[in-house]
């Protein structure tokens, strides 16, 4: 807030207040404030377009390789792959292939494990009933026991996935609070998403001429200032031999890597 010669003040709102199930619903949501023009107010606007700045990255979980067929999926889907073209091109489409098959796979899991989990739990369910008259038969025992297995199983993995999703006290504590779990990542992803930068005074958005300026920003970070370097005479007598000047770049061995360990 700025006071004038005159006396008036004159404020400027740079925040305002929204509820978590507006933040959960369009995490990618931004406050601009629009020039004054005739009014003595600055207009504020909520802009929730989703702009696309190209692929985003594929979120992969550590709790997958802990499951039995997830490796066959990753072996057959690259012995399977083909195509033709540059390294590069071949290489992205690689990914996008190995991409689809695995999230083919995640709703394929997730699906068949939702089912094992009910059926988990209404089995114990009505054994619980039955503990409460008699005794369980072994068959049965077996049955409970399997039961609690496969739910904590369940349990485990669901709480791994939090952990990587959220990455806070209260996810490395077990705590399966879902509601508070979703908020805290989509309250990461607006504060670490880039909706636009200021260029030349300019606000800009579209997705190209920001990913341009991104890139500029960086190669000129990286540039060699200096076009002349200066070079160095060395005038010695000695100098390593061909082989010797070979081996200095040779891949180690097996034994070289045991001496140096052990």
């Amino acid at each position: 807030m700025v006071e004038s010669a005159n006396g008036r003040m004159f404020s400027k709102i740079d925040s305002v207040l929204a509820c978590k199930n507006f933040q959960n619903k369009w995490p990618e949501a931004c406050v601009r404030v629009l020039p004054r023009g005739h009014s003595d107010h600055n207009p504020v606007m909520v802009i929730v377009n989703n702009l696309n700045f190209g692929p985003r990255p594929f979120r992969f979980f550590s709790s997958w390789l802990e499951r039995n067929d997830f490796q066959k999926v990753v072996d057959d889907t690259l012995a399977k792959f083909r195509f033709s073209g540059p390294p590069d091109k071949r290489l992205i489409a690689k990914f996008k292939a190995l991409r689809d098959k695995i999230r083919a796979w995640r709703d394929n899991l997730r699906f068949r494990e939702g089912e094992e989990e009910a059926r988990a739990k209404e089995e114990l369910e009505e054994l619980d009933l039955i503990l409460e008259d008699r005794e369980l038969t072994n068959e049965e025992e077996w049955i409970r026991l399997e039961c609690k297995r496969k739910l904590q199983f369940l349990e485990d993995m669901k709480s791994k996935d939090l952990k990587q999703k959220a990455r806070t006290r209260w996810a490395m504590e077990g705590d399966d609070n879902t509601a508070f779990f979703h908020g805290m990542v989509n309250k990461r992803k607006s504060s670490n998403s880039i909706p636009g930068l200021v260029v030349d005074g300019e606000w800009v958005s579209k997705p190209s001429k920001v990913k341009k300026m991104v890139f500029d920003f960086f190669r000129s970070k990286f540039k060699e200032d200096m076009k002349n370097q200066p070079f160095m005479e060395c005038s010695f007598d000695k100098k390593l031999s061909e082989a010797e000047a070979n081996s200095l770049i040779e891949v180690f061995s097996k034994e070289e890597i045991k001496a140096a360990v052990f």
